[in-house]
């Protein structure tokens, strides 16, 4: 884990996006819950220190990425920056400037200070594909 993280800058962006964003869902693999009710892992797969170092990295590789707002979003309300994380989901509101779907969902748990690994409702992914 170590050494992919160490070499990860050596390899193209491309590359080192599809790698930093599999080392990030990995590092969520411990508050994952399956649907048998089990941990998908019962330790964390790296410290802390590398997964957040990880997705401050994944962070400023998608800054270049036109269709990744809601991905830094939610990196940003995981990394507990939670003003930020509201800020940016401006650029996820429809065209009235609403939030709908997974979107208030994101501004809730980031008002709420919650960096925890979430799933979105069914019920908010329904209503965000209706436009509602």
């Amino acid at each position: 884990m170590d050494r992919k993280i160490k070499h990860a800058r050596t390899l193209s962006p491309t590359r080192e996006l599809f790698l930093r964003r599999h080392l990030w869902w990995m590092s969520n693999d411990h508050e994952r819950v399956l649907d048998d009710g089990t941990m998908s892992r019962l330790e964390p797969a790296m410290p802390n220190i590398a997964r957040e170092e990880n997705m401050m990295r994944l962070l400023e590789l998608l800054e270049v990425t036109a269709d990744a707002s809601m991905r830094r979003v939610e990196l940003l309300r995981m990394l507990g920056r939670f003003d930020e994380s509201i800020a940016l989901l401006k650029y996820a509101a429809n065209p009235i400037g609403r939030l709908v779907g997974e979107n208030l969902e994101v501004k809730a748990w980031a008002l709420a200070g919650d960096k925890s690994l979430k799933v979105v409702s069914v019920r908010a992914l329904h209503r965000g594909q209706s436009g509602n």
